[in-house]
Formats: structure tokens, sequence, C-alpha cells
């Protein structure tokens, strides 16, 4: 969990958002209701989760998932775009879909897992790569 959340608040500080996996509710910034012990990111929906502490769904606009797929690869980051169930399938993800979210956010949003072996350098090394697809895109 320590892992994801720096991955989390580095995307988040860098203009990303976290889409996560549980209890997504959408509805306008002020309108939003989200619980003390929930994580909230804004872009242009409040996006309200109670999540799985080692799993983010991020959202990067107009950098689609297999292009971001395609160059963490290169980089020797291992991610996805879709459920651990439907891996190497190139299809929407079908949990975004059921969680409401739109297509068009749903075709920029990359699935990251962090496990056991995981180390902070892994960690610096994936926001540094973020941060660099990211910024060829602004």
């Amino acid at each position: 969990a320590k892992l994801s959340k720096k991955i989390s608040d580095f995307v988040q500080s860098n203009g990303g958002t976290i889409i996560n996996d549980f209890g997504v509710e959408y509805g306008d910034i002020d309108d939003a209701d989200c619980g003390d012990d929930a994580d909230v990111s804004f872009e242009k929906f409040c996006f309200c989760v109670r999540n799985l502490p080692n799993t983010l769904s991020i959202f990067m606009p107009n950098v689609s998932k297999m292009s971001q797929i395609m160059q963490f690869d290169l980089a020797g980051i291992a991610i996805s775009a879709g459920s651990a169930c439907s891996s190497g399938k190139v299809d929407r993800s079908y949990v975004l879909g059921a969680m409401g979210v739109d297509d068009k956010i749903a075709d920029n949003t990359i699935r990251v897992t962090c496990g056991l072996l995981n180390t902070d350098e892994d960690i610096e090394a994936f926001n540094k790569k973020w941060l660099e697809i990211a910024n060829k895109k602004r």
C-alpha cells in the first residue's frame, strides 16, 4: 500500500487522475460526499473510492492505454490496461465499464499493481517514466 500511495500521490500532483476499482461514484465536485476513508481525486469528475491498496487505475489524458503500455514495456516496466483475469487482451476494461467510466477515459487508463517484491526504486522508475510520457502530450 505504501508503494502504490507513492505512485498515486506522484501522479495526482503531476496532473493525472486515479480511478480505482471499487465503489466509484461520479458527480459534480460540489455534490461529492466521499466519506472520511475515501481517496479522492478530481479532474472532470469526482471519483470516490474504497480500493485495493496495491492496485491503481491511472487515467492519462491524450495518451492511449496501448501507447502507455508500449512505452512502459520498452522501459522494462510491466503494467496492463485491464483486470488481471484479462491480461493480454486489448479490449476495453470490463471493470471500468461496469463502474460506469466513460469509454474515452477508459481508453486512456492503465492498471498498475504493486507487489511484495517491488522496491522504492521501482516506484521511482515508474514515476519518472509516467511523467516523461505525460509531458510528451502536454
